[in-house]
């Protein structure tokens, strides 16, 4: 009886362990940013993953098994590369080459260990856009005023008309989503705490100061 007891009790303290970590390290905070060739092995892909959260979040041995395209086709797989990832980071993972006619989305599978190795997987979607669509976003992106003591204001090109945005706070915790309906939205965060928050959109990322 008191051994089952104690392998009831490891469990429990390992599934707490696992359900606190979720809590800080989740899916929300990975974006795909963009893919590009591998200047090193021309037979490589580089997946470029941001992740948001706080600068000592870490992930162990993170790594691309499959890339799906938009038919649910396997067009890619990688191994094990790095040894971690620090929050706050932006990392480009090498996989197998991609063709050059693969349709899109593709779907990206993310694998990594939190601080006691157990792994989690995230579905990462990524829908690339020319550079100059994209340097215009970046530019047309605003947040004003930053640091704040309660409003901001949101300015963002067409492109993101219609789509979600996150806030997460300092340790990854989505506090707040909506959708962008406008090119000019107000965002109130008088409520919460005075810390740095990050503002996510489509893999776009803002970075907010609340005093």
């Amino acid at each position: 009886m008191k051994t089952t007891h104690s392998l009831l009790t490891i469990a429990a303290a390992t599934l707490l362990s696992a359900t606190s970590f979720a809590q800080a390290i989740n899916c929300d905070l990975f974006t795909i940013t963009s893919i590009e060739p591998d200047s090193i092995n021309a037979n490589n892909t580089i997946i470029n993953i941001q992740m948001a959260g706080n600068s000592n979040d870490f992930i162990n041995y993170p790594v691309i098994p499959t890339v799906w395209d938009c038919d649910d086709n396997v067009v890619s797989s990688g191994t094990l590369f790095f040894f971690g990832q620090f929050g706050q980071t932006t990392q480009g993972y090498p996989v197998n080459t991609l063709s050059d006619n693969i349709c899109f989305p593709i779907t990206v599978q993310f694998v990594y260990g939190d601080e006691q190795l157990v792994n989690d997987t995230c579905l990462l979607t990524f829908i690339p856009l020319p550079q100059s669509v994209q340097n215009s976003i970046e530019n047309d992106f605003t947040v004003f005023p930053n640091p704040t003591a309660g409003e901001v204001q949101l300015n963002i090109p067409d492109q993101l008309i219609g789509n979600n945005y996150t806030l997460l706070d300092a340790t990854g915790r989505t506090v707040l989503t909506d959708q962008f309906r406008s090119a000019s939205t107000t965002l109130s965060i008088e409520s919460l705490p005075a810390g740095v928050y990050m503002l996510r959109c489509t893999g776009y990322t803002r970075r907010i100061v609340k005093e």
